[in-house]
């Protein structure tokens, strides 16, 4: 038997008049805003965004009661100029945002097949560059591998090495020529 006392008791939400005129006007009025949206030809994953953010807006209007309690005939009217000015604002903000353009990534075949050819010239690459880093004198090569590497800044490079922020980019533009005279031979 269980006791009155172990009985858990939530409260009871009492209901505002805004809030049974929102679910009067949802029961009421929620298939002809469904047949408007169909009729705009929005797919049925927008006409239920759509929906929602009509809903949505209606709710967050602060003197709801008294702005549809004056005029009930206009409701629907109402409802279907809400829902006109959310299909425009995704569609103003679709465009700007060049919606249509966009691909999936599941659209495409992202294996990469490199060719044994490609791939031996990389490994000469690698090992020129290596190569080159070696002939470089030490705080050049340090300054570089910080800047490419370990993303530092120049003048955080420069108080490490405790040089100027311009011998710094010295330093940076010397390895850059040396790898890009030898990778280009």
């Amino acid at each position: 038997m269980v006791s009155k006392a172990n009985i858990l008791r939530f409260p009871v939400r009492k209901f505002s008049a805004r809030d049974r005129m929102l679910s009067e006007i949802v029961a009421e009025h929620d298939s002809a805003l469904r047949r408007f949206l169909r009729m705009r030809q929005l797919s049925p994953h927008d006409q239920e965004d759509v929906l929602q953010d009509v809903y949505l807006k209606l709710a967050k209007i602060d003197d709801l009661v008294e702005r549809l309690s004056q005029s009930p005939d206009t409701v629907r009217s109402y409802l279907f100029v809400i829902a006109s000015n959310v299909i425009r604002d995704r569609g103003r903000r679709a465009k700007v945002r060049a919606a249509d353009k966009h691909q999936s990534i599941d659209d495409h075949d992202l294996s990469v097949a490199i060719s044994p050819e490609r791939e031996v010239s990389g490994r000469q690459n690698i090992g020129v560059v290596e190569r080159t880093l070696r002939q470089q004198k030490a705080h050049h090569r340090r300054a570089f591998m910080l800047s490419r590497f370990e993303h530092k800044s120049y003048r955080e490079i420069a108080d490490d090495l405790a040089v100027s922020v311009s011998t710094v980019e010295k330093y940076i533009c010397r390895v850059l020529l040396a790898l890009r005279q030898e990778l280009d031979r």
